[in-house]
């Protein structure tokens, strides 16, 4: 009886042991930790030294943290690479296209290059890192992507380089005042809104100057200078300054536009040397008036309507349209008094004054009375034929020798008026030029 409890025991402790055992020689298809340490062993199997780095590097790495420096917030520095300008004059903005560079420290990223294949950077995609919240504070549009994508440099110090390509639009007050032969100051000011904690400091120390690049050339605008300063506000944030000094390139509105105003005071003053009686100083005159008129719709389709700084040029048109108004004033009562028939004479005390020395200075002396042809016909005439009844032809000649003296006196005049407006009209030209020069 015992031996047969015992042989039965036997048999269950020997059918337990064989299910046991092929149990656990059976792989289980629906236990997770099986897969993750196959991945776990084929990662480590195929890693690089580069993977080993980034992944210890990145372990219970926080990117929306602050990075450290010493215990202390980071320092970011920050420079610029401009590459292109453009301002809009109509809209007042200007836009600068280039490279930002930014370097700041982060203890989190720092390793023993002999523990990773001699590896002393590394390149890190920039939406894996903490960035910098940079933000353009004279900004004139509504984005805040300014900045491009690219990666960046992490060295074995713990130092982090980011430069992306940039596209930054201000505000700048423009100064058009002696347009086109202008000079423009135009600022930019980089900073950050939230981060009150994080410091800012020019790259390369506070002698660094803004590197620029003349690979893409402006056709209008030259960079004269450009001057980087660390400012503090009264509030909270601090923020770089990059002034940015530009002068105009205007090699082409020599030709466009003092070329034209050099033809136009020519035209106003050859007016005045036309004979009085000629009604083409009138038509002379609309013409350079509607040729003022054009340049100054040009100019108020290219410039903006500034409430003060009107361009000096602007001015010097607009001048200009008002002595050429006044121009044809005279030209009318010139061309009256030397056209119409006077049956006065000009007063004896005009007369004696340019009879006097005023004729040799305004060039009056070689002047002549006009001869009517018919009227020498007709004297040749009465030479041949009996004279019927001289009395009446004595008067008759006597009465036409009359008028064209009286008529002769207006001519003079009136040439006169044109000799002294002339002269007063150089002196006007010179002034403005003087006053309008740039």
């Amino acid at each position: 009886m015992q031996l047969a409890i015992i042989l039965t025991s036997g048999c269950l402790l020997i059918q337990i042991f064989y299910h046991g055992a092929v149990v656990s020689a059976e792989p289980s298809v629906q236990d997770p930790s099986s897969k993750d340490v196959h991945n776990k062993t084929n990662v480590l199997w195929n890693s690089t030294f580069n993977d080993n780095l980034k992944r210890d590097l990145f372990v219970n790495y926080n990117k929306f943290a602050l990075p450290m420096f010493n215990n202390k917030p980071t320092d970011v520095k920050i420079g610029l690479t401009v590459r292109h300008v453009d301002i809009d004059e109509l809209k007042g903005k200007i836009t600068v296209y280039g490279w930002i560079r930014m370097q700041w420290q982060d203890d989190k990223f720092k390793w023993s290059p002999s523990d990773y294949g001699n590896i002393a950077t590394m390149h890190v995609a920039a939406d894996d890192v903490w960035r910098p919240d940079i933000a353009l504070f004279n900004s004139a549009t509504d984005r805040d992507d300014h900045l491009g994508g690219s990666q960046l440099i992490v060295a074995q110090t713990g130092t982090v380089l980011w430069v992306p390509p940039a596209v930054f639009t201000a505000f700048c007050s423009l100064d058009l005042q002696l347009w086109p032969f202008d000079t423009q100051v135009c600022n930019l000011k980089i900073g950050s809104w939230s981060m009150a904690d994080m410091k800012l400091s020019l790259y390369g120390g506070k002698d660094s100057e803004t590197e620029v690049d003349s690979m893409v050339e402006n056709n209008e605008w030259a960079i004269r200078k450009v001057s980087t300063k660390f400012e503090t506000s009264e509030q909270f944030y601090n923020f770089v300054k990059f002034e940015f000094v530009l002068d105009r390139r205007a090699a082409m509105y020599k030709a466009l536009i003092f070329t034209p105003a050099s033809c136009i005071v020519l035209l106003v003053l050859s007016s005045f040397w036309l004979p009085p009686q000629m009604g083409e100083k009138l038509l002379l005159n609309g013409i350079v008036i509607i040729v003022i008129s054009a340049f100054l719709m040009y100019f108020a389709q290219l410039l903006p309507v500034l409430a003060q700084n009107t361009p000096l040029v602007v001015l010097f048109y607009s001048s200009s349209l008002l002595l050429v108004s006044l121009s044809t004033i005279v030209s009318v009562i010139v061309l009256y008094l030397s056209s119409a028939k006077h049956r006065r004479r000009v007063p004896s005390f005009i007369r004696n004054l340019l009879n006097g020395p005023l004729s040799y200075f305004l060039f009056l002396s070689h002047l002549s009375p006009d001869i009517d042809p018919k009227h020498n016909a007709q004297n040749e005439l009465t030479e041949q034929t009996p004279d019927v009844s001289p009395g009446f032809d004595d008067q008759q000649s006597m009465f036409a020798s009359t008028t064209r003296s009286i008529q002769f006196d207006w001519i003079v005049l009136a040439t006169a008026i044109d000799r002294i407006m002339f002269i007063f009209y150089c002196i006007v030209f010179v002034i403005l030029a003087i006053t309008y020069s740039v």
